[in-house]
């Protein structure tokens, strides 16, 4: 009796032995799991092979604060990326206010840190043209990024009625757009104003009103808690050396906070011009 007594007390322990050893592996499986990849993007204003090259050390950044994969996908097209932006597939974004208040109001994504200040566009020409005015332009050939980008939604404002617009032509590097100008190639661009402090040649003939700089964005996908991690992660990378490393290698100065009622109401240019 008292070997068989022991003997069940033993076969009771290894029991709780492995339930406990099971659920110590479980957990550790879990919190490897849980390590997930996701998949980060910027609104196409470069070449793809351009876009990996710039942000690589943003999301290498954010893998190291994280503890998490992020990777950089790319998009050929603000046509392509549009449509694949209203299926949901991208998880994190960094790109301008229509396109965050979008997601904000239509696709629960909840905006996380913003690139300081403001920004606004130019309708530049070469600097030996005589245009004061950017109605003059008109039947002109004019170079912008294409629609559905902000550059475009502010052009179509300037010119509504569509037998009165410049002869419009699109590219998807801001970079080409000034040159092209600079070049004869195009009489008149609408750019980035941020991207002209230091180019020659050119002239500004008429300045958008500004709107809240590009913001990055987390899908629903990203749980709360990760979205707050990264959303600390950015807003103290002007702090840290290794975040100072970053914010120089992606040439922005830093993140600051933001909420979603920074972006209201810039998703109207959507509706008003391209439609959804």
């Amino acid at each position: 009796m008292f070997s068989s007594s022991r003997s069940n007390k033993l076969n009771h322990q290894n029991k709780k032995l492995f339930i406990i050893a099971s659920l110590i592996f479980g957990s550790l499986i879990s919190s490897s799991s849980f390590a997930m990849q996701y998949n980060f993007i910027v609104q196409p204003v470069h070449s793809p092979e351009k876009m990996k090259q710039i942000y690589q050390p943003l999301v290498n950044y954010l893998n190291k604060e994280t503890g998490h994969t992020f990777n950089v996908v790319t998009s050929t097209s603000f046509v392509s990326y549009w449509a694949k932006m209203k299926k949901g597939q991208f998880d994190l974004i960094l790109d301008a206010v229509h396109f965050t208040d979008y997601r904000i109001k239509r696709m629960n994504y909840s905006v996380l840190a913003k690139i300081p200040n403001t920004e606004s566009f130019s309708i530049i020409t070469n600097s030996k043209e005589h245009v004061t005015d950017y109605k003059q332009l008109i039947g002109k050939k004019l170079i912008t990024l294409p629609s559905p980008s902000l550059s475009s939604m502010h052009l179509a404002q300037m010119f509504p009625n569509p037998v009165r617009q410049p002869n419009i032509s699109s590219t998807n590097s801001t970079e080409a757009a000034i040159k092209s100008v600079q070049q004869g190639t195009y009489y008149a661009a609408l750019v980035p104003t941020s991207m002209l402090s230091e180019i020659k040649n050119i002239k500004t003939v008429n300045t958008t009103i500004a709107t809240p700089n590009m913001a990055i964005s987390a899908s629903p996908k990203i749980t709360k808690e990760l979205q707050n991690k990264i959303r600390v992660a950015l807003i103290k990378a002007s702090t840290t050396t290794r975040g100072k490393a970053m914010l120089n290698a992606i040439n922005i100065p830093s993140f600051i906070a933001t909420n979603a009622k920074t972006y209201q109401g810039y998703e109207k240019l959507l509706a008003s011009v391209w439609g959804y």
